[in-house]
């Protein structure tokens, strides 16, 4: 599978969504699964998407900030 101009550039809107996102309304801010379908849609492979983002999400689950330590950037991941 050969990735596309637009593609690259729609992944890095999306990518610049979350970015936003993650220091304004937190609206989407640590949901892997909708970064991953998204990210899929544009690819061309949304179950793809869907499998690595709830994967990535499964992951998450659990993790919390203790003690002065960050928590990993899941939905930076999955796109």
């Amino acid at each position: 599978m050969v990735i596309q101009a637009w593609q690259i550039i729609l992944i890095t809107i999306i990518a610049f969504i979350k970015a936003v996102d993650m220091y304004g309304t937190q609206v989407l801010a640590f949901n892997s699964i909708i970064f991953g379908a998204l990210t899929g849609l544009v690819l061309g492979d949304p179950y793809t998407g869907l499998v690595v983002g709830g994967t990535v999400q499964l992951m998450s689950l659990g993790v919390a900030a203790l003690d002065g330590s960050s928590v990993p950037d899941y939905p930076t991941a999955t796109i």
